[in-house]
């Protein structure tokens, strides 16, 4: 069964990488009942494919929006789905470059993702934010890859504005990404201001959180200070 399962696939990849989407759609979703048993047989045998379901492999190639949500309509668990290394779709569309559109189908369907970081921190933020950043091994499609694009921030950003503040274990956050993958001005100081309002929204929330009204104000004051949060100024 693996056997049979892995040349079908093989095959189905072979149009993904050519991004020849006539034929994937056409061989892939023309059988809904087919996609629906190839994506489950796939997440069965997640070790034989190293957790990688086909929305993984397919958004990694900028793929046709309309493509995109009917594969994601006939198996909507692929979204939420973690390969090896525990990167959902949205980490693989965000660190591939690929168009704002197909990120937004995915952060639509899926925010949650937003927040989700990989074995190494990082959220699809990041990865969106490195435009240097290295998905898979001997990947020379990313060294072709521009500078971070604004919109595609926004889009993972309107799933959630926390993930801005999130640091990999590097303890690097996305701004400092930005600021190495020389990043457009307007891009940086989005990112800074949409930091700085995050900060405040967590520094108002813990002034006026139950708990902590019945602390001294010094308590409060070293709480928020703690936090380990940067802003380049």
């Amino acid at each position: 069964m693996i056997h049979n399962l892995e040349a079908n696939l093989s095959f189905l990849l072979g149009f993904v990488e050519a991004r020849d989407w006539s034929a994937f759609e056409w061989f892939a979703l023309s059988n809904p009942d087919m996609y629906k048993c190839i994506s489950n047989a796939i997440c069965e045998c997640a070790e034989v494919f190293n957790g990688m379901t086909l929305l993984h492999a397919c958004v990694r190639y900028d793929p046709p929006v309309s493509l995109l949500l009917k594969m994601i309509e006939l198996h909507p668990e692929a979204i939420r789905r973690v390969d090896c290394i525990g990167r959902t779709p949205l980490h693989v569309a965000a660190g591939s470059g690929v168009s704002p559109l197909v990120v937004q189908v995915l952060t639509k369907a899926y925010p949650q993702a937003c927040n989700i970081q990989d074995n190494d921190g990082r959220t699809p933020l990041h990865f969106a934010c490195d435009s240097s950043c290295e998905l898979f091994e001997a990947n020379e499609e990313n060294s072709s890859r521009g500078p971070p694009c604004l919109d595609t921030i926004r889009v993972i950003l309107s799933g959630s504005l926390d993930a801005v503040t999130l640091e990999d274990s590097d303890e690097m956050n996305a701004l400092e990404y930005a600021l190495l993958s020389d990043a457009p001005i307007e891009l940086i100081t989005f990112l800074q201001r949409t930091m700085q309002r995050v900060i405040r929204m967590k520094q108002k929330q813990m002034k006026s959180s139950p708990s902590n009204m019945t602390k001294p104000l010094r308590s409060c004051s070293t709480t928020a200070t703690s936090q380990r949060i940067r802003v380049p100024l």
